[in-house]
């Protein structure tokens, strides 16, 4: 019976844990909001002045004839808030797996989102605004969801994640109650 009671102890400890980090780290939302955007649109300058001449002003990209403000969404900072989530509140992943998805996880979105941002300005100049406009909206409202999706998907597999979300606590805390 005592491992029993040591091995419930060290699960509850587990939980709370991941509960308070969690709950930090959406207290904390709106400053890491503010880093990823500074450094989505950094790196995005950087990209696209290989291939336009522009100019900026804050998060503002000046090109040709447009000018492309960065919005908070542009960074796609609520990707890395869901995959941190998705990370935190699956059970039974050790801290050093845990920070490991989450680096690959967020190199993925980042990477992605460098993509969608050089290919919708190519659209822009090439096409014109309604064909930006359009693809935007696509990008936005469709694929990065299923991004995201297949993102957690890969790291599940790749580090061998057995636990469900949430699904997982739960019976755990279920099976400890009946005890």
């Amino acid at each position: 019976m005592p491992n029993f009671k040591k091995k419930h102890r060290r699960y509850t400890t587990e939980l709370i844990i991941r509960i308070i980090i969690l709950t930090a780290v959406c207290v904390l939302f709106p400053y890491w909001k503010e880093a990823v955007s500074d450094i989505t649109f950094c790196l995005s300058r950087i990209m696209l002045q290989q291939f336009y001449p522009l100019a900026h002003i804050g998060h503002t990209l000046f090109l040709e004839d447009y000018s492309l403000a960065f919005v908070d969404a542009c960074s796609a900072s609520s990707a890395y808030l869901l995959l941190f989530i998705l990370t935190f509140i699956t059970k039974g992943i050790m801290l050093k797996k845990r920070l490991f998805m989450l680096l690959n996880g967020s190199i993925l979105i980042l990477g992605l989102n460098l993509a969608r941002i050089l290919i919708l300005v190519t659209v822009l100049v090439n096409a014109g605004v309604n064909y930006f406009e359009n693809l935007h909206i696509f990008f936005w409202k469709i694929v990065s969801t299923i991004f995201v999706f297949f993102t957690w998907i890969y790291l599940i597999k790749k580090y061998k994640i057995k636990s469900i979300p949430v699904y997982s606590d739960y019976k755990q805390l279920a099976a400890m109650l009946k005890n």
